[in-house]
């Protein structure tokens, strides 16, 4: 059965494209987890303006212990780390301050 150098060429071309496309969008491995990452929990500073996810801390110790925060991540020294951040408010109920719990924390169902 004879070629075509058109469908070869078109084929080959397709598929360098597809390629260069797939390997531009995976980026790093840490960009790669970051995503994956990012669909929980916001990058932190300070609490976050749209949580995704509630918590509880449940650090024994603490006077947060047993309190509600918001899953926020922390990239420090090539390591991402989840914390379960918990605003404090004063009276007037502006947020005053905000304990990052390290963990133990359980996330919250929806």
């Amino acid at each position: 059965m004879p070629s075509n150098p058109l469908l070869t060429a078109a084929v080959l071309g397709a598929a360098v494209t597809l390629f260069a496309g797939t390997a531009a969008r995976a980026g790093t491995d840490l960009e790669r987890f970051q995503n994956l990452v990012d669909k929980t929990a916001p990058v932190s500073g300070g609490f976050p303006e749209k949580p995704k996810f509630a918590c509880q801390c449940l650090l024994e110790g603490v006077p947060e212990n047993g309190a509600i925060g918001a899953i926020v991540q922390q990239l420090s020294s090539g390591r991402v780390r989840l914390y379960c951040y918990v605003p404090r408010f004063n009276a007037a109920g502006d947020q005053i301050s905000t304990f990052g719990c390290g963990g133990p924390f359980t996330i919250l169902p929806r």
